[in-house]
């Protein structure tokens, strides 16, 4: 680590590590669009009828950018869908991911 931490002081390398961060999360907000499509064509794949998904809290890459680097709380995204009634279904993420099944009492 003390190796790492020259490395960086060394001439304009903390200009570069600034620029290595960015493209950090640059990576991460792929990688999470990519999850977060692969589950959304598995749900429909599980569930061919499956309604279209709802808005609330949708996924973009502005909102998994905000879910990686905010620091003044919880940013929810996720697929969420309407199954009427009531009822829904949804996979969230929040802190950690959740995947649940709601309904009313009916």
């Amino acid at each position: 680590m003390n190796q790492l931490v020259n490395l960086i002081l060394e001439s304009n390398n903390l200009l570069l590590v600034h620029d290595l961060n960015e493209a950090m999360v640059d990576a991460r907000v792929s990688l999470l669009e990519t999850l977060w499509q692969e589950l959304e064509n598995e749900v429909h794949r599980q569930i061919p009828d499956l309604p279209e998904k709802m808005s609330k809290n949708e996924i973009t890459s502005e909102k998994i950018r905000e879910f990686l680097t905010s620091r003044r709380g919880i940013v929810y995204h996720g697929l969420f869908y309407d199954l009427g009634n009531g009822g829904g279904l949804g996979i969230e993420a929040g802190r950690t991911m959740y995947f649940g099944v709601c309904c009313s009492q009916k």
